[in-house]
């Protein structure tokens, strides 16, 4: 059995689920986690929604604010 390969905007979207579902566990708003992170209120929704492709220091900015690290971010997305 071959494994199935997500598209780009598919690993976007759940990347932002994942991001938004680590926040909701720390009890952070939005706001609290753009201000944490350095990016804006409108950039941490769109990234939560898929909408937006990541970079790797807007990845770690979000990482430090979330006390976690890229690898458990990452893991199990593909």
């Amino acid at each position: 059995m071959g494994t199935q390969h997500l598209t780009s905007e598919e690993l976007h979207k759940k990347l932002g689920e994942k991001i938004k579902n680590l926040r909701i566990q720390k009890s952070l708003s939005q706001t609290t986690l753009a201000q944490l992170s350095g990016l804006s209120v409108r950039f941490i929704s769109q990234i939560e929604h898929g909408q937006f492709k990541v970079t790797l220091a807007d990845l770690n900015a979000l990482v430090q604010a979330l006390h976690t690290t890229i690898s458990h971010l990452l893991r199990g997305l593909a």
